[in-house]
């Protein structure tokens, strides 16, 4: 898919259904073999898109592997969940091309994306803008990008997020 082939479909899918569901594969958690299979199987029950990525993906040879496997045998899009510039790699239709809004350090708020931009355009990725927020703490995503998280507990804070 080229363009914005991704973001059209998803759309599109969204006035039909009212909802969408993404799956996430953790390229190094999954062996290429079951993230295959699982990839098939939600797609079969309406799974939209396929995410790979996660907040610890380093291993991008693996990754490329995986993206590339679970190409082969579906029809929906497969969108790079990257935690870093090693998340970027071929044969994916799009990448959430995210930032870390509430990160204490930079380079999770935009220099990671200007970093993995040019990957980005070589692979001919379809870039879909994507600002985040971490919850809570504890998480790998609060850990790796030196979040502060914004705490459950104070409700004060999270209803003036609305």
């Amino acid at each position: 898919m080229t363009g914005n082939k991704v973001e059209l479909f998803l759309k599109s899918e969204l006035k039909k259904k009212n909802a969408l569901l993404f799956i996430l594969i953790d390229s190094e958690v999954s062996k290429l073999s079951s993230s295959q299979k699982l990839a098939k199987d939600v797609e079969k029950i309406g799974a939209s898109a396929i995410l790979v990525g996660g907040s610890s993906a380093t291993d991008q040879i693996e990754m490329a592997e995986v993206v590339k496997g679970i190409k082969k045998g579906i029809k929906i899009p497969i969108i790079l969940f990257p935690g870093n510039v090693t998340g970027v790699v071929p044969d994916a239709d799009a990448i959430l091309f995210s930032s870390l809004m509430n990160s204490e350090n930079p380079y999770f708020i935009t220099q990671a994306q200007a970093l993995g931009a040019p990957s980005v355009l070589k692979f001919g990725l379809e870039p879909l803008p994507t600002a985040y927020l971490v919850i809570g703490d504890g998480t790998s995503a609060w850990f790796v990008g030196s979040a502060r998280g914004i705490p459950f507990e104070n409700q004060k804070l999270l209803q003036h997020m609305h």
